[in-house]
């Protein structure tokens, strides 16, 4: 048999490993239908870490049974088709460095030619972006991101990519938290690292993204209201997905507008697919609902023309289509073994509703997305922006493509669905917003100004930039509530208190949302206490601390009435904090109330 061999050592050993990995694998997972369930179970008991694997059933163990024969077939199908595939691996090896080179000439040339001004401007907005969003770097942690480190985030890294029983796990923002978490600890600034990295990298990909599909003048509004927006500081200073979400929806927008734009097949477009690709996956493994980005870009690139003919770009897009779902499902493997693709797909958040319940839900879901959208924005800024917004779809066919393919094939996509997406999930938008709302203020400067001279022109935006920026920096201190505040701000405070004064037996009761928050502080300050109580258990122990959460309507004599079950001593109350507060009860039948 002939033996095909890449025309560089590397790729033939790289192809080879992967193949040889496969097999051996494949080799492992077969070997299990020669073993009954009950002999794998003892064994898999035995290596977990509480002597019992919950988690592993019979369906779990067939899906792993399963995975063998297909990872044999996949591998035998790779070494059939392993000429085409060293093909194009080499073809995107080659591609990929011609795109690195073109692009550091580019940027080279750029910071070599651009108006100095201009740079020191685009330096400075991104500078206050960082420090606006450092200043909340260590706030009370949330709900929601307490929920995904506690659950996902500080398990062992095959939990990590393995269980999705709550789509709070948005598994490549928390691999990338679960490898902080292992290196500098599990204070609340390291858990939100990635998210801050990926929302300080959204203000030059704004810049960079507007700069290409429009001008620079509309990069440098757009990158000001990036870098002030209350909304993307609180996203940035939140441990969950969203910012990589909005991250990846510019980087395919950046990428299908050069697919678009060129004339002719280019020697970068290898490069490009695989990079559109694998930033497509990524998406798609951070987060599910990139399926509503993805498609904004996808129908873009499908309906409207290109210059270079659109059957070539449809062909092209619905290939690398392909590959995109093959390596979406690759990822999930994990997930789709031990949680079942109805995690994925057929979770609460994404079961189909009933059309009534669409129509009371979507209105609601709209007011809050123009809240968070306008969130400390004063208001005839916000009616700037949706004038400049409204100029740039009659003046802009990029800004009127986008804004037709949002307002009827999203739509269409979720009558489909029949589901009714929260307001978070429309987060990815806000970018498109600014930088259309910034290409019609731009175009309306440059038409009052039309007889002027173009480098007063981009004095006149640098001007108009650094007035609102003072604005919309003055109000981000104004402001003295956050988008999304911590349900619990004074859970640190509490937790060090029952750190301090607890004793053997004692017991902590929560309730939603204290739950989360309560138990990251808990792990963060190795604070261990007999039990620590939810929903429906019962007040009975001698000592317990009880976490009223008045914010969210809770009440401590609601409380005592429907879960205590021993006389108790007047509650003593340890702690009042903004919204919430720490009580201890003690058992009349150990303690002396009258002491």
């Amino acid at each position: 048999m002939q033996s095909y061999r890449s025309k560089r050592p590397s790729i033939t050993f790289l192809f080879y490993l992967v193949l040889f990995t496969a097999l051996l694998l494949s080799f492992a997972l077969n070997s299990l239908w020669f073993f009954s369930f009950e002999t794998i179970r003892v064994y898999v008991d035995s290596i977990s870490p509480d002597g019992q694997a919950l988690n592993f059933n019979r369906r779990v163990f067939f899906r792993i049974k399963a995975t063998g024969p297909i990872l044999f077939f996949a591998g035998t199908f790779l070494w059939l088709q392993r000429k085409p595939v060293f093909k194009y691996i080499e073809d995107v090896y080659d591609s990929t460095l011609l795109l690195i080179r073109a692009v550091t000439k580019y940027l080279s040339e750029w910071f070599k030619e651009e108006n100095r001004n201009h740079l020191i401007i685009v330096l400075f907005l991104i500078g206050v972006g960082i420090f606006l969003r450092l200043l909340h770097i260590s706030d009370p942690m949330r709900y929601d991101e307490s929920f995904s480190f506690i659950h996902y985030g500080s398990k062992p890294f095959f939990y990590v990519i393995s269980n999705y029983w709550y789509p709070n796990n948005h598994i490549f923002h928390t691999i990338t938290v679960h490898f902080w978490y292992l290196i500098l600890g599990d204070a609340p600034w390291v858990v939100r690292l990635p998210a801050l990295i990926d929302g300080i990298l959204l203000m030059p990909a704004i810049y960079l993204t507007a700069r290409y599909i429009y001008d620079k003048q509309t990069a440098l509004l757009a990158l000001m209201l990036m870098a002030t927006s209350m909304a993307f500081v609180d996203y940035s200073t939140n441990a969950r997905g969203y910012t990589l979400y909005c991250l990846c929806f510019l980087a395919l927008l950046t990428i299908g507008k050069f697919l678009k734009s060129r004339s002719s097949p280019s020697s970068l477009d290898p490069a490009m697919w695989i990079l559109f690709v694998l930033i497509a996956v990524i998406g798609f493994y951070n987060i599910p609902v990139m399926l509503y980005p993805f498609v904004l870009v996808f129908s873009w690139l499908m309906i409207f023309p290109a210059k270079n003919g659109q059957r070539l770009l449809r062909q092209t897009l619905l290939g690398n289509l392909t590959k995109i779902i093959v390596l979406v499902l690759v990822v999930y493997v994990p997930v789709i073994v031990i949680s079942g693709i109805g995690s994925l797909i057929g979770n609460e958040f994404v079961e189909s509703k009933s059309i009534r319940f669409m129509l009371v839900e979507i209105p609601q879901i709209g007011r809050q997305v123009a809240e968070e959208w306008n969130f400390g924005i004063p208001i005839i800024l916000q009616y700037f922006l949706l004038i400049g917004f409204l100029v740039s779809v009659m003046r802009s066919r990029l800004s009127m493509e986008l804004f037709v393919i949002t307002i009827i094939v999203l739509p269409l996509l979720l009558i489909f669905q029949r589901v009714a997406p929260s307001a978070r999930i429309w987060i990815f938008l806000l970018p498109l917003y600014y930088m259309m709302s910034a290409q019609g203020i731009s175009w309306m400067l440059a038409y009052v100004t039309k007889k002027i001279n173009e480098l007063v022109v981009n004095y006149l935006v640098i001007l108009l930039v650094l007035i609102l920026l003072s604005v919309l920096v003055v109000g981000n201190f104004q402001v003295k509530e956050r988008l999304y505040e911590s349900e619990l701000e004074s859970g640190l405070d509490f937790v060090k208190i029952v750190g301090e004064n607890m004793m053997d037996g004692d017991e902590i009761y929560f309730k939603f949302p204290s739950e989360a928050i309560m138990r990251f502080y808990l792990q963060q300050q190795s604070v261990s206490v007999r039990q620590m109580i939810n929903f429906g258990a019962k007040i009975d122990a001698k000592r317990t601390w009880i976490v009223v959460n008045e914010k969210w309507g809770q009440d401590l004599e609601d409380i005592l009435n429907a879960e205590a079950r021993i006389e108790l001593c007047p509650p003593e109350l340890i702690k009042a904090g903004k919204g919430a507060s720490l009580y201890l009860v003690k058992s009349k039948r150990e303690f002396n109330c009258d002491e």
